[in-house]
């Protein structure tokens, strides 16, 4: 049995089911596991106490603030972008985005859109690695080197 019934107050060819693939991408993009085992030992690596937790909070909300506002922005904009052209809501990657940025806006914009695209995919590699030190780390209670 599907409920592939309309919700109100989305486009009348929504279903439940494209809505909840659509949160559940969002959450899984946004909550990683790694983010936890680094967040965790960045914690220890630093040495950081209980009279730090309020600076640590503005840190996290001043990061959150900043990544939302600018994936709302990258949303607006592609959506301004491609409203009234067939290519709108069939890109399946970045590199069609940026494409179509390019055709559309122009080929700036497309050029701009697939840096931010990649160094956000460098940034993420880069990130993981250096949680996965930090597990590896932890798992073997090997102590960092003491910083010179």
């Amino acid at each position: 049995m599907t409920h592939d019934f309309l919700l109100p107050g989305l486009p009348k060819n929504s279903v439940l089911a494209d809505v909840m693939l659509l949160i559940i991408a969002i959450v899984g993009t946004t909550v990683a596991p790694w983010q936890l085992f680094f967040q965790q030992s960045y914690v220890i690596d630093k040495r950081i106490t209980t009279r730090f937790i309020p600076y640590e909070r503005a840190d996290l909300v001043i990061g959150i603030v900043i990544v939302i506002a600018g994936a709302a922005a990258m949303m607006a904009f592609c959506t301004a972008a491609f409203s009234g052209h067939p290519e709108f809501g069939q890109f399946k990657d970045a590199g069609a985005v940026a494409a179509g940025l390019g055709k559309y806006i122009s080929p700036v914009a497309g050029v701009f859109f697939a840096i931010c695209a990649h160094r956000r995919k460098s940034h993420w590699a880069a990130a993981v690695s250096l949680s996965t030190a930090y597990a590896v780390g932890d798992v073997l209670s090997v102590k960092p080197l003491p910083a010179s």
